[in-house]
């Protein structure tokens, strides 16, 4: 990954790329470092398709493929993938900081001036103590070692001849249109550096930018960043982008610089250029590489979350644009369309959470084989039969709002659910071999140590079951009820990431800004020697995770034998019989009954007690858990959670 290694010869190479990629046209799209180079941007290749209906020759350029084939993939995606975190949370932009404001490139911590020093050195101490609590995998991201100072000014230096590269094999087409998909801020200063780039040479040529990313007031922040922006697009743009189009291309009043959204109705959305994305990703990237790296491919069977408009989670930033989701037929047969096309592919949802009917409507459908895996965001329920719909319904992967097993923290988030029903849910999934990805967050405004302490315990009582991807310290994020309404949440002194000043002009980083720090009660943050304790058990979970089981299987009729290999048993297997009344209530979800069984189960950590009620956490086959789990859940189901968590 040493970039004083790296053949800058590759340049020369990108001018041959773009001219294999560029056809002309009336608008070109680009995407820019540092989306994530085996990720498709489906709005874009959306946005593709419905101007080719409407007559219009869009093309899209991958900018953040080519520089990856430039970096190589290791260190691109080295900075893409990184956790967002206070004290590095700017180096995609750093790298771009230079062609975009003209920013110096010099290490901070050089300057002369002993009171900037001095600041500086205070905010790398603030921020060390945020840092706090990340997983291992996130840590080797983020240590020193991963990029010297003297690699990264080499990086920046590749980053600003790259730009330039670019920008000049782009001139040699004449669009009327350039724009700049953004969806994370890792992007941000990329696009900037690429339109200036642009514009410099291409002075009658409209540049524009849209993406999620650019909204709650980030609007006015890029007008004012780069006046080579002439328009920027707020929500969906569907609408909007072929309003645009067409007045450019007839010379039609234009809009005013900050172009709102336009809702298409949602159901005349079509399906986003695959071929082309593929085809382009190929022409970079490799055959192999679409092989072996390009497993999923998104697909958006809604918009906006069903959950926000009935209540907002206090950290939460999505959009504020209301729910809308497809017809089940509609999406039955565009999910057959795209297996047609990519028999090899699993589709992920590029949506914020699956409304709670999705799973009866669609598994009708699901019995002739003809459609493709998928990857769903859910919000938990308590309930077993919603896991076997769900694994029926060929759900191979889901990312679901676990964050605390603790209820009384859940409920500070207002996340709808329980630390019980969050516990039965992992056993479930983990059961019918559903993978599941999670955060456990912490750091909480109003927070008390109780809970967080009961980790302490709990955690290496579930070895067995899917650990946190990271154990993450929550982040003030704009646009969320925590930043809109801090004063309500007792949150002070709001202000952005002081590692911005690294990224931005000072008199812009209040636009531009995405993540604050404030001051706020918090016994998470102030009790420094708990979340060690507890960031160093879930290092212990990450590490034995793989060997470790907690598992009941038959052995006779009316008999059964657990198979117990976790770290409370110093990750030696202990087997123990049981028979079949002990196995039914060691496997179900009860309220808490004082019975013989149940207090053994607690003792050997078969069962968790939690709000009064007994959780199973032993696994099994998907069979036996439904023939012997007898949980109250499933026959409340969630009805039940949804009226205790209110």
């Amino acid at each position: 990954m040493n970039p004083n290694r790296h053949d800058h010869n590759k340049l020369s190479a990108v001018s041959e790329k773009v001219a294999e990629l560029l056809n002309g046209g009336d608008a070109l799209v680009l995407i820019p470092p540092f989306y994530q180079s085996q990720s498709m941007p489906i709005g874009a290749y959306s946005l593709m398709t419905i101007a080719q209906r409407h007559g219009y020759k869009v093309d899209i350029l991958q900018v953040d493929q080519l520089l990856a084939s430039v970096m190589g993939l290791d260190a691109y995606d080295d900075i893409s993938l990184r956790p967002v975190k206070p004290s590095e949370g700017v180096m995609a932009q750093r790298l771009f900081a230079r062609s975009a404001h003209n920013m110096p490139i010099e290490d901070p911590s050089d300057d002369k001036d002993s009171s900037t020093k001095e600041k500086t050195k205070n905010n790398q101490e603030n921020q060390s103590k945020a840092d706090k609590g990340f997983s291992a995998r996130e840590k080797s991201y983020h240590a020193s070692p991963s990029f010297t100072h003297t690699e990264f000014l080499t990086w920046e230096r590749l980053c600003f001849d790259f730009v330039e590269v670019v920008a000049e094999a782009i001139a040699h087409y004449p669009y009327r249109i350039v724009g700049a998909s953004i969806i994370f801020e890792t992007q941000v200063n990329a696009s900037i550096a690429l339109i200036n780039a642009v514009k410099k040479r291409m002075p009658a040529v409209k540049c524009i930018v849209g993406g999620t990313f650019a909204e709650f007031g980030k609007e006015d922040g890029f007008l004012s960043l780069a006046p080579a922006i002439d328009h920027v697009f707020v929500g969906p743009s569907e609408s909007t982008f072929l309003s645009y189009l067409d007045a450019v291309k007839h010379g039609k009043p234009l809009p005013p610089p900050v172009v709102p959204s336009k809702t298409m109705p949602f159901h005349k959305i079509p399906l986003p250029d695959y071929d082309a994305y593929m085809q382009n990703t190929a022409k970079v990237l490799g055959q192999e590489f679409c092989d072996r790296e390009v497993k999923e491919l998104w697909y958006e069977p809604d918009r906006g979350c069903w959950w926000a408009d009935k209540v907002r989670c206090t950290f939460c930033a999505i959009s504020d644009e209301a729910f809308r989701k497809k017809d089940i037929k509609q999406i039955v047969e565009e999910l057959a369309q795209i297996k047609r096309q990519f028999p090899d592919k699993r589709i992920l949802f590029a949506h914020n959470i699956l409304w709670d009917s999705f799973i009866d409507d669609f598994l009708p459908y699901t019995s002739a084989g003809n459609l493709p895996p998928l990857g769903v965001l859910i919000r938990i329920q308590p309930d077993l039969e919603y896991i076997a719909k769900l694994k029926s319904a060929g759900v191979f992967y889901v990312l679901s709002g676990i964050e605390t097993f603790s209820t009384r923290l859940l409920k500070r988030m207002k996340k709808g659910t329980t630390g019980r029903a969050n516990l039965y849910f992992l056993r479930n999934a983990a059961s019918f071999s559903i993978g599941i990805r999670w955060y456990l967050i912490w750091g909480f405004p109003g927070d008390t140590r109780e809970e967080y302490d009961y980790l302490l315990e709990l955690l290496p009582k579930i070895t067995h079951l899917k650990p946190p991807l990271s154990m993450t310290q929550m982040m003030l994020m704009r646009g969320s009820p925590y930043v809109n309404e801090s004063e309500r949440y007792n949150i002070q002194d709001l202000k952005p990431w002081p590692s911005y000043g690294y990224a931005y002009p000072a008199g812009q980083i209040e636009n531009m800004a995405n993540y604050y720090e404030g001051e706020f009660e918090s016994a998470a943050l102030q009790d420094e020697e708990l979340m060690s304790s507890i960031f160093q058990l879930v290092e212990a979970w990450q590490e034995h995770y793989a060997e470790a089981y907690l598992n009941l299987v038959t052995f006779a009729p009316g008999y059964y034998l657990i198979q117990d290999r976790r770290i409370t048993n110093y990750m030696e297997e202990e087997q123990v019989p049981v028979m079949e009344e002990q196995a039914i209530e060691l496997m179900s979800m009860r309220r808490y009954g004082h019975s013989p069984t149940q207090d053994w189960g607690l003792t050997k950590g078969y069962g968790i007690l939690m709000d009064g009620w007994y959780v199973p956490v032993i696994t099994a086959e998907p069979a036996l858990l439904l023939e012997l789990d007898q949980s109250e859940y499933r026959q409340a189901k969630h009805p039940l959670i949804l009226q205790e968590t209110r």
